[in-house]
């Protein structure tokens, strides 16, 4: 998935599938393998959120999971799907400079116990 609308408000720029597969049965995740990449579209003052994020599919009770990891380590990406199709997906910036603080501040993301989050919801 590219230029992805489908995560605002989330700065996702793209969202890559490796070798990706996901089996649920009667509503439950049962099989989960494959990974993700992603990288964030991101302003000049957030530099070090452009690499890309990595990290594998999971179940994790009835969700599907992924926890990708960004190029420092501070910044995680994570995603999960249900069955139905819903989904949620949320960005944490861990140990984030004031200035890169200020810019997540200004693109809506929020203090939380890991660092500054944004998250959103949808359905596919």
């Amino acid at each position: 998935l590219s230029g992805t609308a489908l995560f605002d408000p989330l700065p996702m720029a793209e969202l890559n599938f490796d070798d990706a597969s996901v089996l649920f049965r009667d509503g439950v995740c049962t099989k989960a393998r494959g990974s993700l990449r992603s990288r964030l579209a991101v302003p000049a003052a957030l530099a070090s959120l452009t690499g890309e994020f990595r990290g594998s599919l999971r179940c994790d009770g009835e969700r599907v999971r992924a926890r990708l990891v960004g190029p420092t380590g501070r910044e995680r990406v994570e995603l999960t799907l249900a069955a139905t199709g819903r989904f949620r997906a949320w960005i944490t910036v861990g140990g984030a400079s004031a200035e890169e603080a200020a810019a997540l501040r200004v693109a809506g993301f929020r203090e939380g116990p890991d660092g500054l989050g944004l998250s959103m919801s949808g359905q596919l």
